[in-house]
């Protein structure tokens, strides 16, 4: 009866002989659920939508997330400091790093400290774009949201999480339509991604569509630094560094200011009575890097599975191609990048014992796996130009030596944890591998020490230097007004001579003061001020 009802009406409307369109459309909305009058709007969300966002249930819901509840089981609770920055205005941000480096977990947290806040549950939308392909999906997706929560919001922010949108071809431009129709007016938009490439290059064609602010708008997620590794595994050493205010960029770079004055600030120097428990720690940094899921199985298991490393391997490996970078020619360049780790270098060089046609392909892999955040390089520095010598031979290193043991391991075809066992136990490889964390510090530190962050390019802010004797200085930051000049001697004595790369540099640059990183000296010579490696790690 009900059906043959509705096909009367159909009929009456078709042939004009029913004049309450009005009454008709909400019977149509009675009998048939799916119909959706047009220019109007669910008045639910999505299972899809909802089932991203339980917490418009229950806002205790967030506690179930597998993200969370991984970091919450994990004997390693990173809490990056990363995740405090953002500001809460009209911006979009962009988040990226290398892959698997928790990106999604900082998000969670971030969501999680948001509802346990005064921010109303309808405020805070996630979705993650892994299966969709268009502009028009980002599009529909926050317009859902806009819509469905708007009577909840009233004219409150909300803050709109957009993970793995680097799946979305051309997502941006999803992004640039709802800005120019002003709906995300009152938002602050955070987007990350793993491939890293894609999403710098997709938010550089946003321009004057995400907000003004003087802070960067294109977060990087390094992996985890050696300060935040010692305050996350070791409890009694973190309220040490909290006690003396370390956790402060300002107190921190107030040391530093002091130390290139040749002065150590009390404060600072008692932190040496724990240079053993420092030091244990820089040796299994240097095992595990920054990573936290290798982090956490090495503290349980005291080793880290072959298919630990094998899941970063795979995702290096995978925005290889993405990037139409195979890698076969990667395992070929592996070895020399590896044998020349430190030295000055140049693409020609590295193209050798090699099928690779051009050392322009060279120089592409390497940008490449710069850009992927796995290796970085530094020009050498020219004194009378204060700037890089863009023509010299590169020093390239590792990020984070999880990679280099995950890239090794791959490369010598042997079980990667023994295989960084057994590296490390030679003096002059961990002095390597601990030059690539010093010089990885060297970029977060000149990044916080500049005031032009949204300008900061590290190839013109950090290099190393080498004199007419040959004499080197391993690490030059420019920040601004500042010059610093750092060596590194990890070794067990120092002597004059270890300071003569130092003193030729400031001759030449007329700098005053310097720093050499050590393996166990804190004291203040007439050349430059002597620091214990991992104490000064510290303060980046």
């Amino acid at each position: 009866m009900l059906r043959k009802f509705c096909t009367l009406l159909h009929l009456l409307i078709v042939f004009g002989q029913c004049k309450c369109p009005v009454i008709i459309k909400n019977w149509a909305v009675i009998l048939d659920p799916a119909y959706k009058e047009p220019g109007s709007y669910h008045v639910m969300p999505s299972k899809e939508l909802l089932e991203y966002n339980p917490w418009w249930k229950k806002e205790s819901e967030i506690d179930n997330d597998p993200e969370i509840q991984k970091w919450e089981a994990s004997n390693l609770k990173w809490d990056p400091r990363l995740r405090h920055t953002f500001k809460h205005e009209d911006l979009i941000y962009s988040l990226r790093g290398p892959r698997q480096v928790g990106k999604t977990t900082l998000v969670k947290l971030m969501i999680r400290d948001f509802l346990g806040s005064n921010i109303s549950k309808w405020n805070i939308m996630y979705y993650s774009f892994e299966v969709e392909d268009s502009p028009r999906d980002v599009v529909n997706i926050i317009d859902e949201y806009l819509s469905i929560s708007k009577r909840f919001r009233k004219n409150s922010r909300s803050y709109i999480f957009l993970d793995e949108i680097s799946y979305v071809n051309n997502w941006q431009k999803g992004i640039k339509k709802l800005w120019d129709m002003g709906k995300l007016k009152n938002c602050t938009v955070i987007a990350t991604g793993s491939h890293s490439i894609d999403l710098r290059h997709a938010t550089e064609k946003l321009p004057g569509r995400r907000g003004k602010t003087n802070d960067t708008l294109d977060k990087i997620m390094p992996t985890m630094k050696f300060s935040e590794y010692v305050e996350s595994i070791d409890k009694d050493l973190n309220k040490e560094i909290e006690s003396r205010f370390m956790r402060s960029n300002k107190h921190r770079f107030d040391i530093i200011d002091k130390l290139l004055e040749g002065k150590i600030p009390d404060k600072f120097a008692e932190l040496a009575v724990y240079q053993k428990e420092l030091d244990t720690h820089l040796s299994n940094y240097l095992m595990t890097g920054g990573i936290a899921p290798a982090i956490d199985e090495f503290l349980q298991d005291g080793s880290i599975s072959e298919g630990t490393y094998k899941t970063y391997l795979d995702a290096m490996t995978g925005d290889l191609n993405k990037a139409n970078r195979g890698d076969s020619y990667l395992r070929q360049l592996m070895p020399n990048i590896i044998s020349s780790m430190g030295n000055p270098v140049s693409w020609q060089t590295l193209k050798r014992n090699s099928d690779i046609g051009s050392h322009h392909t060279v120089e592409q892999y390497v940008q490449t796996l710069s850009e992927m955040f796995v290796l970085y390089f530094f020009y050498k520095y020219d004194a009378d130009k204060s700037s890089a010598n863009f023509g010299s031979d590169k020093k390239i290193y590792f990020h984070d030596p999880f990679f280099f043991h995950a890239l090794h391991g791959w490369i010598a075809q042997k079980d990667p944890f023994d295989l960084s066992q057994k590296y490390l136990s030679d003096p002059e490889n961990f002095s390597h591998l601990l030059e690539c964390v010093v010089g990885d510090h060297m970029i977060r530190l000149a990044f916080g020490l500049t005031a032009r962050k949204l300008t900061f390019d590290y190839p013109n802010s950090i290099f190393y230097w080498r004199g007419k004797n040959d004499r080197e200085v391993d690490f030059i930051i420019k920040s601004d007004d500042k010059i610093i000049p750092i060596e590194l001697k990890y070794q067990n004595s120092i002597k004059k001579e270890d300071q003569y790369g130092l003193i030729d540099f400031k001759k030449a640059s007329k700098v005053k003061h310097s720093l050499l990183l050590t393996k166990d000296k804190l004291a203040v010579s007439t050349e430059s001020v002597l620091i214990p490696t991992s104490l000064f790690l510290l303060l980046v």
